[in-house]
């Protein structure tokens, strides 16, 4: 076992104190030795402040990115400047230029709409008639806030829908009057045109126009969809469903050059099924009526000339 005693303790503490004093003055002669460089200890060439006690310093980068953005916005604000200048000069504003303004002022001047609804006949008001964004309340009243009207524009009425993707008839119109910052519109309607067809089913043999393709299965009769279709403000189509081996028989027959992925394909059809409806059917909805075919009599792919259902050139 080693064991020190307490001279030699002495003579290593001593000779340990001897050499921290001799690299203490050999740091400080090095330190007095170092050459002026002329700059001060708070501030670098470009007059950043350094140290640690501002933080870390900035470099040349940053000031420039800072110099830019800078730029940047000085530009935009003249700018902004040179496009009040023009307006209020009266200088003209480009055709593009002049629309965004326009509706960026009908925006800013957004104000409060009040629309009542009333019977023609006996001036009472109408509950429940489609009007801007809502209905009508129990005092045949809509209230919103909305943009400022266009020049002699018009607020629309329409029946009630129990189809939430459908609107009913039109049935009035009548101008928004503005006045204090306020806007109104009284519409008069015959309210007895408000009577929604009841959901109903019927077996029957029909003939039209079959358009099928991406997300497309749409019927229209030749003699046009059903009279109680009149009721909505767009009568629509039927949305098709039919066994694989009537499908696969439509397809034969269907011309080969008539294969668009988006406007699909189109024939004529004699054929039994159900048809279901008033209601919403099919992709998103969007169909007014349903039809599930059972059998098929003809298919062709030339509609013959007494076969021009309303909509056809859509097809």
């Amino acid at each position: 076992m080693l064991s020190l005693s307490a001279c030699d303790s002495g003579k290593i503490g001593a000779d340990a104190g001897a050499g921290a004093a001799s690299t203490t003055n050999t740091d400080a002669g090095a330190r007095r030795q170092e050459p002026d460089t002329g700059a001060s200890d708070e501030s670098n060439s470009d007059g950043a402040v350094s140290g640690t006690e501002h933080g870390p310093p900035a470099t040349r980068s940053h000031v420039a990115e800072q110099a830019d953005m800078d730029a940047l916005i000085a530009a935009a604000e003249a700018a902004a400047s040179n496009a009040t200048a023009d307006t209020a000069s009266g200088k003209p504003l480009d055709p593009a230029e002049a629309a965004v303004a326009a509706e960026s002022e009908r925006q800013r001047t957004a104000l409060h709409l009040t629309v009542l609804v009333r019977d023609r006949s006996s001036g009472r008001p109408v509950a429940g008639i489609g009007v801007g964004s809502g209905r009508t309340d129990a005092e045949g009243r809509h209230e919103e806030r909305r943009e400022m009207p266009r020049p002699k524009e018009k607020i629309t009425a329409y029946c009630p829908s129990r189809v939430f993707l459908a609107r009913g008839r039109r049935i009035g119109a009548a101008p928004i009057v503005v006045r204090d910052g306020r806007a109104d519109a009284v519409i008069e309607v015959d309210a007895t045109l408000c009577v929604e067809p009841p959901l109903r089913k019927q077996r029957m043999r029909l003939a039209g126009l079959y358009t099928w393709g991406f997300e497309t299965s749409s019927f229209v009769p030749c003699t046009g969809m059903p009279p109680e279709a009149t009721y909505y403000d767009t009568p629509g189509h039927f949305w098709v469903d039919m066994p694989r081996v009537i499908d696969r028989a439509i397809e034969r027959a269907a011309s080969p050059d008539d294969d668009d992925l988006m406007t699909g394909r189109m024939v004529y059809v004699e054929w039994l099924g159900t048809t279901t409806g008033p209601g919403q059917y099919g992709h998103m909805g969007m169909a007014l009526y349903h039809l599930d075919v059972e059998a098929l009599y003809k298919v062709s792919a030339t509609p013959p000339v007494s076969c021009r259902p309303d909509g056809f050139n859509a097809f």
